[in-house]
């Protein structure tokens, strides 16, 4: 049957395909047609714009014949493309341009003609040109070529058209004679295939559809009619199906109860994980309070030790400009001293001067005494001489007693302000030590801050990952409780199935209660208190799944967790 209709589609379709390719050759003879026709329309466009400028002389008239000129060389070129393969056809249109030009030539003449009668006022020899007829028997040859061309193409079209009628009977008889003889194989066909189906059922069709309607049902008790070795057929992949879904549907309800019964256990575990984790949470945040409090602590005291460094720093400037005033001190000090002494040394001179001042007025009186009235007044003289000689070296010896007294005094406080000297440097160098300790001490204050803010960084991170560890405990209590549900509603499901040992009711399976709370924000650091700390449990080895959950087993799990 299939092949038969393949065959006649393949043949009416070959002749649709020579139909259409007829039809497009038909087309094209009327667009030939069309042309010829466009180009005798022009050629009588041309012929009258002449005759009625040859007649009036009224340039006017021109207008036609140049248009008709213009749309004759464009329809002509047309024909020539369309008839390229029709050499019959382009021997004619070839005369026709021939004509056509002869035309032109006697138009041309007729037009100057015109032109001189228009200037002389004399039409005398226009009338015996144009009365001569030259173009007449050119034109009457074009009508007739251009009737050639016609007749060629009518004929062209004729013939076309008995084709296209006779391929269209032809393709009719086809469809109709291969639609009969599908029709016939598909009667054969259909009788033979409800053989085969009764066959492949196993039996009769209403019997096989009671079957499947009480599986559909849920009734898996319904026994299923077999022959005798009929193991192929489609009531014996029922019977196999309801056997197969009998232990499908029994192993749903097993593992729907264990479902339930494991999802009430997770339940509960998340439960008291949720707990202490938000106890955790909240521990985590009553330290991050105390770190916050000791950075603020160890921050106050990083700014004393760095005032304390900067006021050392002060006093290490003042104590080295205090040692520079006392060398400055000690070298005025030195040169007092050295100045004494050349004071001393001139005291001695002057003494010797008046010592030899008090000898040579000895003399001198000695002298006067000898020269007798005559030396009396140099004798006087001489002795108020050494009287003040005398004067001089007992001042002289008051000066030297005070400027050796003076020396001593310069001399004890030399070593005085030397020692305030060495001492003052040993202040600075002490305030120095005191200011590289401050120093230290500001650094490791420093230092201390830094690791106690990396510290509060940590403790925050932790804060924010116990809160989404709360959190994801949460969305697990919420998917086991959903699970719980899921199975409760499998197991109603499920329980529309009857098998061989009743009607498969659910039974009820005791839920956790799933209780989510939110993490409890945490007192002030004031009021805050360190939470009791939970004793440690051994880790115990994960049980298998039981109806029951015990705390205890929770509770280690929570410490391996």
């Amino acid at each position: 049957m299939v092949v038969v209709s393949l065959a006649g589609s393949a043949l009416s379709l070959f002749n649709f395909n020579k139909l259409e390719a007829a039809s497009a050759m038909n087309v094209h003879t009327y667009e030939v047609m069309g042309v010829a026709d466009d180009m005798l329309v022009n050629m009588i466009n041309i012929e009258t714009g002449i005759r009625g400028y040859v007649a009036s002389g009224n340039e006017a008239f021109l207008g036609p014949y140049l248009e008709g000129r213009k749309e004759f060389r464009k329809a002509f070129d047309e024909a020539k493309k369309l008839t390229s393969d029709n050499p019959a056809q382009q021997k004619r249109l070839t005369e026709i341009l021939e004509l056509t030009n002869k035309i032109e030539e006697v138009d041309q003449v007729l037009i100057k003609l015109r032109k001189e009668a228009n200037a002389i006022g004399s039409t005398q020899a226009l009338q015996a040109y144009f009365g001569a007829a030259h173009d007449k028997v050119h034109m009457d040859r074009f009508r007739a070529v251009e009737a050639e061309f016609n007749q060629a193409e009518e004929s062209l079209l004729k013939v076309r058209s008995e084709q296209v009628r006779a391929l269209s009977s032809s393709t009719l008889s086809v469809l109709i004679g291969a639609g009969a003889l599908t029709v016939l194989l598909a009667i054969i066909a259909g009788f033979a295939i409800t053989r085969s189906i009764v066959n492949a059922l196993g039996g009769e069709p209403a019997a096989a559809a009671q079957v499947a309607h009480h599986i559909a049902s849920g009734d898996l008790t319904v026994p299923v009619p077999l022959k005798n070795n009929d193991r192929d057929s489609l009531m014996a992949s029922l019977a196999t199906m309801r056997e197969q879904l009998t232990t499908i549907v029994r192993g749903i309800q097993s593992s729907g109860e264990s479902i339930s019964v494991a999802a009430g256990e997770i339940a509960t575990g998340n439960t008291d994980l949720s707990q202490r984790t938000e106890q955790q949470a909240a521990s985590l945040e009553e330290t991050a309070s105390s770190m916050e409090e000791l950075t603020s602590t160890v921050r106050q005291n990083s700014d004393n030790a760095r005032q304390g460094n900067v006021l050392a720093e002060n006093a290490s400037t003042l104590a080295v400009k205090g040692g520079e005033v006392v060398g400055r001190v000690i070298d005025t000090m030195n040169e007092i001293s050295d100045s004494s002494n050349k004071v001393s040394d001139i005291i001695t001179v002057i003494e010797g001067i008046a010592f030899q001042t008090n000898i040579l007025a000895l003399n001198a009186a000695v002298e006067a005494a000898r020269a007798g009235e005559q030396g009396r007044g140099f004798a006087v003289v001489a002795s108020e001489v050494r009287s003040l000689a005398q004067r001089s070296a007992a001042a002289a010896k008051d000066v030297k007693d005070l400027i050796s007294l003076s020396g001593e005094r310069v001399q004890r406080g030399t070593h005085l302000v030397s020692e305030a000297g060495q001492t003052i440097n040993e202040v600075v160098q002490a305030v120095r030590n005191v200011t590289d300790i401050m120093t230290e001490i500001s650094a490791a204050s420093s230092e201390q801050t830094t690791g106690i803010e990396q510290v509060n960084q940590a403790l925050s991170q932790m804060d924010q990952v116990t809160q989404q560890n709360a959190a994801l405990v949460e969305q697990a209590a919420a998917a086991a409780q959903a699970m719980s549900e899921q199975a409760t509603e499998l197991r109603s499901a499920v329980g529309i199935f009857k098998t061989a040992g009743g009607i498969a009711h659910p039974a009820p399976v005791a839920r956790a209660a799933v209780v989510v709370k939110t993490a409890p924000k945490p007192a002030p650091a004031a009021a805050r208190s360190l939470p009791a700390k939970v004793p440690p449990r051994a880790n115990k080895p994960a049980p298998a799944p039981s109806s029951s959950f015990k705390k205890e087993e929770a509770d280690g799990d929570w410490e391996t967790f």
